[in-house]
């Protein structure tokens, strides 16, 4: 049994840089067991029983210095490395705990999101060389609980900011390979009003996939600036609420994606920014029966395809 700790005195002892981003990390726990089996063919490496968790992980952009990422801890339970099977495998990897800040700037740039391009661009190409077996893989469960995660879009004058406290999701049953399909279950607070829930799974194929979301008493006044920018009203009050449900499926290498929802705006008030005269008001605006399809033939064509088919071999 081999088992290591690391502890650092401050997560600028533990920080990788390169010209695009710095990473850093507080402190490092790994336990792990190892076992080399030698026989007639190859040796057998496993590595077993791998429990991994970082402390304090930050992720900044390499020029601003301020992160973007800040995470209590990162672990992951129950790994498992087979050389030999090409296998590597775990029960659960979770994050808890932290803040992520995304921000769009008025050119429309999502900072974390250029992090990750200016990463990619700065990658070297993968070598085509040696296209071998793909490994397979295998998690049980991904979960992130008690993060937190602030929104703001520039370019209103004002930005226009959302703060989710907390987030709360769980991926189960990701696997490379096999019949069980992965599901999804996720939740998130709004700080300045309204929750949303998300239910759904697909197949290892990707090819089928469902997905339920239920948003409640999202609040407008945050959108005042956008509001603001472009004409002489105010956003006073209002709230969003909608539930959808939504299937994805390739029938015959075509992508189909079907969803019926509903939705409402409540407490909707628009008044004059200057006298503060009322402009719009409502209690309650709904609609439902909402039907959206895309890349789906319409029960018309298949009707009219069926009609030709039936023209083209009369019985």
């Amino acid at each position: 049994m081999t088992a290591v700790a690391i502890e650092t005195p401050s997560a600028a002892c533990a920080r990788w840089r390169t010209h695009v981003a710095a990473l850093g990390v507080g402190a490092v726990e790994l336990g792990l067991s190892a076992g080399i089996e030698t026989g007639a063919g190859d040796p057998r490496v496993t590595l077993d029983n791998i429990a991994l968790q970082l402390s304090r992980v930050t992720l900044a952009p390499e020029a601003a210095g301020e992160p973007l990422v800040n995470l209590d801890t990162i672990g992951l339970e129950g790994g498992r490395l087979e050389l030999h099977r090409e296998s590597v495998s775990a029960r659960r990897v979770a994050v808890t705990g932290g803040r992520v800040q995304v921000e769009r700037a008025e050119d429309g740039a999502v900072s974390l999101l250029e992090l990750f391009k200016q990463r990619e661009r700065a990658a070297k190409p993968p070598s085509t060389d040696s296209a071998g077996k793909p490994w397979r893989f295998a998690l049980d469960a991904f979960e992130i609980d008690k993060l937190k995660i602030a929104l703001a879009a520039h370019g209103f004058g004002q930005p226009v900011t959302y703060d989710i406290d907390p987030l709360t999701l769980a991926i189960k049953n990701i696997r490379s390979e096999g019949a069980t399909p992965i599901t999804l279950q996720a939740a998130l607070r709004i700080a300045q009003g309204g929750t949303l829930q998300l239910a759904g799974e697909a197949n290892t194929a990707g090819d089928r996939a469902t997905l339920r979301t239920t948003l409640q008493g999202l609040s407008l006044r945050p959108l005042q600036p956008v509001v603001s920018s472009r004409t002489t009203l105010a956003l006073n009050s209002g709230e969003v609420s909608a539930r959808m449900q939504a299937q994805y499926r390739v029938v015959k290498d075509r992508a189909e994606v079907r969803a019926k929802a509903s939705a409402s705006v409540d407490n909707l008030q628009l008044a004059e920014a200057g006298s503060g005269e009322r402009f719009l008001q409502w209690k309650s605006l709904a609609a439902s029966g909402i039907n959206f399809s895309l890349g789906a033939r319409s029960p018309r064509d298949r009707r009219h395809r069926g009609a030709r088919a039936k023209h083209k071999n009369p019985r």
